[in-house]
This record gives structure tokens, C-alpha cells and sequence, in this order.
């Protein structure tokens, strides 16, 4: 059996990190997807319009330029509204990232200069974000509560959703897109909500494909150990659903995150985050075949929420080939270090069959 799209792939959230994890990640998108929409949390952050354009460049020097990164800012609580806005006016970034502050710090990889999200619509950039049309970008948790008190891991998303809910009435025209839905609210909200111009989504791999109980089940998976985390099998459900059902407003982002093993199979702070882009057309195609709707898949891959960004999609011919296979190996980053990836597993027999494969990739340049 095969499928063919007519667009190429477009990724619209990926992690590559810095240096030679850089190096040893960003290939696997790049051969899959004619750009991708860069996360900013890097250690250091990309906090700077200059930031931005050294971390492209660098980018570049690894995938070659048939892969264009579309930059993010780094939205802390200091950002000036005047940088934003001169860096995107000068075309060095193209949107604004948000991660969630927690009572420790910490609420997602490298969110230390995060900022409390039930403070987040007073933030003086949003209306300047508004008036020139860039987008925001937003991590959809709140991690603490009005009082500071950490909130409960498997209510974080919904409690978001009153945030939105928020900046929807306070800022009409703002550009927002919820990142990497997982619950039954986010997914009711955007039902109601969603357009394609003003207010999109992104969803992964593995919170389609997984539940929580795939996180514990013969013991905790560190593997499947994300920001945010896996929810209930009727989470997945709903996100099944509304993916695969040709709304214009939800894309494809894998959040797709590279830690080393030592920093995942670890006995006390495993890192958050699944690496899935050496499988990111495959795995989503698996999950649209699936739900009998590849029909859904092209625009789903390499149309929607693209215009959310100011961005054409790209004419292409993929051929996918229903054909099981499964990963082999390891990926090799630097100094010993390797990133485990969705799927594999020393035994042969307990690694992940992947469905489908890319047969031919044709793009227009």
C-alpha cells in the first residue's frame, strides 16, 4: 500500500538544542521536512534578535540551505516589547516563545526564565505582538497557582485553557498557538476556538499514541517522560479525533527533544522529552491510517498553520510505503554520549514496529 502527498512537510515544533547535539539531531527533520519552527529554550536561550540569527546560521551549516529554521524569541518576564518588535521587524525572529514558571523554578526543560502564565496577559509585548501581527507561541501550563503553590502535573494543561480563554477576550488579534495539546479541555477548547489565522495548535507523536498508562506500565518508561505529561487514554482519544479530522487549525509539531541517555536513565530527575524526528512523516501517517483518514494527512504535514506564520507551503511528491520496519541503533552524539530514540530497544523483539516508511521525497525548491 502507498500515499502520496503533495506537499512537502513542514515541522512546527522541534527541539535541536546546541553544539553537537545540534549536529547529531537536526538531520532527521531536515531530510523529512523543508523547514521547521525552532524552540528557543537552548542552554543559553536564544533571548536576542542577534541570538536568533547565529543560532540559524548555525543551523544552516548543518542541514545545508534546503532546510529553512524559522526563529523564536525566548519571552521572559523582562523581555522589552522594543526588542521584540525590532527583531521581528528586521526579519531576525519570527515569533515568540512562552514557557510556564514553576514553584521551583523549573516547569519544563530549560525554563528557568520562564514567566508565571496567570501573569502572562499583562505582559507589555502582547499588545505590540498583536498590532504587528507576530505570533506567540505558548507552553499551555500553569505550573503554580495565585498563591505560588504548585499545581497538580495532570491539571496543568487544563488550567491553561482559563488562560486562553483570557488573552482570547483581551486580545482579539493576537496570534496565539497552543503547543503540544494533551487534554480533553485544550482539545474542547480548540474545537470551539481554533482558526486558522488567530488561533492554531500543535500536536506530537506520542500524545497521540500514547496514555499514561504506557508511561508506567512494567514500571516507569523514561522514555515516554515529556512536558507535558501523557493524560488519560480519553485525552488521547480526543486529540485522535480532532487531529485527524481535517480541522485547518491543528499542524504537525513533534516537539521532538534530545537528552542523552544518562540524562534520562537516571534514578532521580529524569529530563523531559521524546526524541521522535528520525520518525516524524511515519509516525503520524501511522496514526491518520489508523483512524481511516489519510485523506486529512497532506494538509495536516504540510499546510496547516502555515499561513499562521506567514509562510507558503512548498509543492512536493512523497511517496510513503506501508512496509513495517523497526530503529537499530542508537544515535551517536559526541564524548560517548547518545540520544535513545522513539522505538528502539537492545532486544530486537521489543522494538517498535513502525508502519509506514517514505519511499521518494520530489520537493520544489
Amino acid at each position: 500500500m502507498q500515499h502520496t502527498l503533495k506537499h512537502a512537510p513542514y515541522e512546527r515544533h522541534v527541539h535541536f538544542r546546541r553544539g553537537n547535539m545540534t549536529k547529531a539531531v537536526a538531520p532527521y527533520t531536515a531530510r523529512q521536512c523543508w523547514g521547521g519552527v525552532i524552540m528557543p529554550n537552548t542552554a543559553p536561550h536564544i533571548l536576542t534578535p542577534e541570538d536568533a540569527v547565529e543560532y540559524r546560521d548555525f543551523i544552516i551549516s548543518i542541514t545545508g540551505k534546503n532546510f529553512t529554521p524559522f526563529m523564536v524569541g525566548y519571552l521572559t518576564a523582562v523581555t522589552s516589547p522594543e526588542e521584540v518588535k525590532r527583531g521581528y521587524k528586521a526579519g531576525l525572529w519570527s515569533a515568540m516563545k512562552v514557557y510556564p514558571r514553576a514553584a521551583g523554578g523549573h516547569g519544563t526543560t530549560n525554563a528557568e526564565d520562564g514567566i508565571n502564565m496567570l501573569e502572562l496577559a499583562n505582559h507589555p509585548a502582547l499588545p505590540i505582538m498583536q498590532e504587528i501581527g507576530m505570533p506567540l507561541l505558548i507552553h499551555p501550563e500553569v505550573n503554580v497557582d495565585k498563591n505560588g503553590v504548585e499545581t497538580d502535573e495532570f491539571d496543568r494543561e487544563k488550567l491553561c485553557v482559563a488562560v486562553l480563554r483570557n488573552l482570547r477576550r483581551r486580545f482579539k488579534r493576537l496570534k496565539i498557538s497552543a503547543e503540544h495539546g494533551t487534554s480533553v479541555e485544550l482539545a474542547k477548547f480548540m474545537e470551539r476556538y481554533g482558526d486558522p489565522e488567530t488561533m492554531v495548535c500543535t500536536v506530537t507523536t506520542q500524545h497521540l499514541m500514547h496514555d499514561r498508562n504506557d508511561l508506567l506500565r512494567g514500571g516507569f518508561q523514561p522514555h515516554l517522560r515529556c512536558y507535558p505529561i501523557m493524560k488519560r487514554r480519553e485525552s488521547r482519544d480526543a486529540w485522535r479525533a480532532l487531529t485527524t479530522s481535517g480541522a485547518p487549525f491543528v499542524g504537525a509539531g513533534t516537539d521532538s527533544a534530545p537528552h542523552p541517555t544518562h540524562a534520562k536513565e537516571r534514578a532521580r530527575g529524569c529530563a523531559g522529552g521524546v526524541f521522535t524526528a528520525h520518525a516524524m512523516v511515519p509516525l503520524y501517517t501511522q496514526v491518520f491510517d489508523e483512524m481511516n483518514s489519510l485523506e486529512y494527512l497532506d494538509n495536516f504535514l504540510g499546510v496547516n498553520g502555515l499561513s499562521f506564520l506567514g509562510l507558503e507551503p512548498k509543492l512536493a511528491e512523497i511517496v510513503l510505503t506501508k512496509q513495517p520496519w523497526t530503529m537499530d541503533k542508537m544515535i551517536p552524539v559526541a564524548h560517548g554520549d547518545k540520544v535513545r530514540p522513539y522505538g528502539f530497544h537492545e532486544d530486537p523483539d521489543e522494538r517498535f514496529q513502525f508502519q509506514w516508511s517514505i519511499d521518494s521525497i520530489s520537493c520544489d525548491q
